[in-house]
């Protein structure tokens, strides 16, 4: 005997009276006809044999894709289970290494503290015999290395050392090794992309530009005063063969209506293709660092209406255009998880970035490894909010942040994605239906 998946989400229901069903914990989406539809949504329980003949091999696709599960499953315990097994059963160690909180822009929304300290050669080394101790004892057969800060690229010889000590004992021990960059640009130029590929063995980035050339340097703002825009696409275009470039637009109040004319400007960068993305971020005033004013800041729910307009302007010029797919989560965060630490300069461990630099917030160091205090406690014991526990769209954020669930005494405004993403799904549902058009106007021919 089966039943409906507690979730599935009606998104839409068109002209045909077909409707457009998605499962946020298989990430299926299917288009259903009217009879079907009204055949499961009649029946509590549903028995194969007794389904009808015309709609039985519907019937078994909706199974087979999770829209049905068998009427005795819990499917909220069955989600937990899988939460608890990516949280505490991953054998990856995950670093995010800041080697510097120096940075050379001066950016007003910035939560980071930025204060005049590098990673010394002593605590390089340290992080690297931490890193080496905690792979073996721990059992680990993958490190992923992020690097952060600050800037993270003013410390290059810094990262260099440390990546060519662990990529040595990662290959001589048969332990996976992935390394990324967070960095705004400046100073990506293709002989740093090329050091940072073939002695770092990182192969994608994260790069920030705030909008067209005259808002971002308003706020990408280059200590040196030059144009850090045309510096940075530039930047982008040189390094785009040696590494996958992800762009994050931060979007507020004072910026959002100039997105469309950083779309357009993208959408001219015909040589960029598969190599470079980018996506659209709220600006979040989360920390004390942070002297942003939120008065600026959208909530959630208004950007996920921006977020979604923008959306549909991409669509619009191009109907070819990958529709980033609403995609399941087991946790809202892996910083959760007790193998994921933030390293700062002086060696401190943490278990959010957010942190970083606060102290009192450390959960050990690399001197003497992790240390079960009441921060880090709070961390591996951290649950999600009690109302997202019955959401049957818990999968796609199991939450939210939980930094700011903790900030907030255990309260959230739903994640603008969570809120969002059944514009996605239409527009996957119009490229669909776009595309079968195209197909049978060919057979035709």
């Amino acid at each position: 005997m089966l039943k409906s998946s507690h979730y599935n989400i009606e998104i839409t229901k068109d002209n045909n009276n077909e409707s457009v069903i998605f499962n946020s914990f298989t990430g299926a989406m299917a288009i259903i006809d009217s009879k079907t539809y009204e055949y499961i949504n009649n029946n509590d329980f549903i028995d194969i044999s007794d389904v009808p003949e015309e709609i039985k091999d519907n019937i078994i696709l909706m199974e087979t894709h999770g829209y049905l599960v068998d009427k005795d499953i819990d499917e909220k315990e069955r989600l937990n289970i899988l939460s608890n097994i990516a949280r505490f059963g991953q054998k990856t160690l995950v670093l995010t290494i800041a080697p510097t909180m120096d940075c050379n822009m001066s950016c007003p929304y910035c939560y980071e503290d930025h204060q005049q300290s590098k990673m010394s050669q002593k605590t390089a080394l340290k992080l690297v015999e931490f890193t080496k101790k905690h792979l073996i004892t721990n059992r680990f057969n993958s490190l992923y290395i992020g690097w952060y800060g600050g800037e993270p690229l003013l410390e290059i010889k810094t990262i260099s050392k440390i990546s060519r000590k662990l990529i040595e004992f990662c290959n001589d021990n048969n332990i996976r090794f992935n390394s990324s960059i967070i960095t705004n640009g400046l100073l990506l130029t293709k002989d740093i992309a090329k050091l940072l590929k073939n002695d770092c063995k990182i192969g994608a980035c994260q790069i920030t530009v705030d909008g067209p050339k005259d808002i971002n340097n308003k706020r990408r703002i280059s200590k040196d005063g030059k144009d850090s825009f045309t510096q940075i696409i530039n930047n982008i275009d040189d390094c785009k063969e040696d590494m996958f470039i992800s762009i994050r637009v931060n979007v507020d109040r004072y910026n959002n209506e100039s997105m469309y004319e950083l779309i357009d400007f993208f959408k001219s960068k015909n040589d960029w293709n598969e190599r470079v993305n980018y996506y659209f971020a709220p600006v979040e005033n989360l920390t004390e660092a942070c002297t942003y004013n939120k008065k600026s800041c959208f909530s959630h729910s208004e950007f996920a209406d921006i977020n979604a307009n923008l959306l549909r302007y991409q669509y619009s010029l191009s109907k070819n255009m990958e529709i980033p797919r609403p995609k399941p989560k087991h946790l809202p965060c892996e910083h959760i998880s007790p193998n994921v630490f933030v390293v700062d300069p002086k060696g401190y461990l943490y278990k959010c970035w957010n942190n970083v630099g606060i102290v009192s917030l450390n959960v050990g160091h690399v001197d003497s490894g992790p240390i079960f205090n009441k921060e880090h406690m709070k961390w591996l014991s951290y649950k999600i909010p009690n109302e997202c526990e019955e959401c049957n769209k818990r999968p796609l954020c199991q939450g939210g942040c939980p930094y700011a669930v903790m900030q907030n005494d255990c309260k959230l405004e739903c994640h603008h994605f969570s809120m969002g993403f059944e514009t996605n799904l239409e527009l996957l549902k119009d490229q669909f239906l776009t595309n079968e058009l195209r197909n049978h106007e060919k057979e035709v021919k």
